[in-house]
């Protein structure tokens, strides 16, 4: 697992700014182990995993829908000094979550078991759409290498236990397989897990991400849930995920060193629970539209680009109170100890053009800063595209080159 060096240390003087008071309040203490309900009862986390249930099903509520349901609405506001700039607004009851701390399971074995793997002992028969998935790659000779390279290509490339089979199919029990063009089973591939979303299957991610610049050049995996129509809960999904992960370093010739995860809403928070229980084996995260799950990493910073609307509905209801996402990315902060100073960053809008006025009313922003001082890179994109039915939840205009454009970073 890829550990980056340690930056620490102050920002730059020229990038010093002053905090606004309400922005001091959040940050001024640490989250407790248990975390309160602005309003309502802690929820178990078990139940919590399913909040998502219902509602991403509904993709026609409006977005202002839920947003009675808070007793605070939070503000984000920008300060800018050049190049740099803070994050400010206040967060009801403290910046608490309905989560309750760290989910039950911790520990476990790492899917990534000096790359021999399980060969693809994953749990079919509980997929609502799975069985086996055979994926074929293109022709070998043709391709672009080895594909391991990157922006980043600082860190060297380690091939898993699939480089030695040599095949360009790749099957793993459960879960949709996207191969990207030129993939010859020899050399290595970078590789991102995708989680989907509450109410929606695997089929729903892969949408989202087919013909796009990352399923060019990544080999992607579309695990299911065990329930998709609930989402994903780790007390019953690790395994899965465990599985798929084991499955892959086994099945398919990737780089170890370049093996990612990202999700959507309840998929967002499965990476934030695997994170939290230290079961997650990825070099770099990009959930969307997540919630908190507990106060830190188990396994220390992991470079990170979180992307959360400023008023979504779904994260304002069910007492979680985090409409702005503020709640969400200070786990992120705290477990990659960031500074409060951070500067603007231009993702790629090619897909924004007629994304006009932002859901609160507003221009449209992509809301997209990078932390200083951070142990590992720290992305946060806070952006106002309407998205979901209006919801404010999904994944952004941006969304998917971004995260494509911050993997190729690493």
């Amino acid at each position: 697992m890829f550990s980056p060096p340690r930056r620490g240390g102050p920002a730059p003087a020229g990038l010093q700014v002053g905090l606004h008071r309400a922005f001091r309040e959040l940050t001024a203490s640490p989250l407790s182990a248990h975390l309160a309900c602005d309003k309502g009862p802690l929820i178990p986390l078990s139940s919590r995993d399913l909040i998502d249930g219902g509602r991403d099903r509904q993709r026609g509520l409006g977005g202002n829908d839920f947003i009675h349901r808070r007793r605070h609405v939070v503000v984000r506001r920008r300060y800018r000094v050049g190049r740099a700039h803070v994050i400010g607004g206040a967060v009801g009851s403290g910046g608490a979550s309905s989560s309750g701390g760290a989910p039950a399971s911790t520990g476990g074995t790492s899917a990534r078991t000096g790359g021999s793997g399980i060969g693809g002992s994953g749990p079919g028969g509980r997929v609502g759409s799975g069985g086996t998935t055979v994926a074929t790659g293109g022709a070998a000779g043709g391709g672009p290498g080895t594909g391991s390279g990157g922006a980043g290509g600082a860190r060297p490339v380690k091939p898993s236990a699939g480089c030695t089979r040599g095949s360009t199919q790749v099957t793993i029990a459960g879960s949709l397989i996207s191969i990207p063009p030129g993939y010859n089973g020899k050399d290595p591939v970078p590789a991102v897990i995708a989680f989907h979303a509450a109410g929606n299957d695997n089929t729903s991610m892969q949408r989202n991400f087919q013909g796009s610049d990352l399923a060019k050049k990544y080999l992607m995996v579309y695990p299911n849930s065990g329930s998709p129509s609930s989402g994903w809960q780790l007390s019953r999904d690790k395994s899965i995920y465990l599985d798929t992960q084991a499955a892959l370093l086994s099945q398919a010739c990737v780089d170890e060193n370049r093996l990612f995860g990202t999700g959507h809403s309840s998929g967002a928070q499965m990476v934030a629970q695997l994170l939290c229980s230290g079961d997650a084996d990825f070099d770099a995260v990009a959930p969307v539209a997540s919630s908190v799950y507990c106060t830190k990493w188990k396994n220390g910073p992991i470079p990170s680009l979180i992307i959360h609307g400023v008023m979504d509905s779904e994260r304002a209801a069910y007492g979680l109170n985090d409409g702005n996402g503020m709640k969400d990315l200070q786990v992120y902060l705290t477990s990659n100890m960031c500074t409060m100073t951070s500067t603007p960053f231009d993702p790629v809008l090619t897909n924004c053009a007629n994304v006009k006025t932002g859901i609160d009313g507003k221009p449209f922003d992509d809301g997209c800063v990078q932390f200083q001082g951070c142990s590992a890179v720290t992305k946060w994109c806070n952006h106002n595209d309407p998205q979901y039915g209006t919801s404010n939840h999904g994944i952004p205009c941006f969304g998917v080159r971004a995260i494509y454009d911050f993997f190729e970073s690493i």
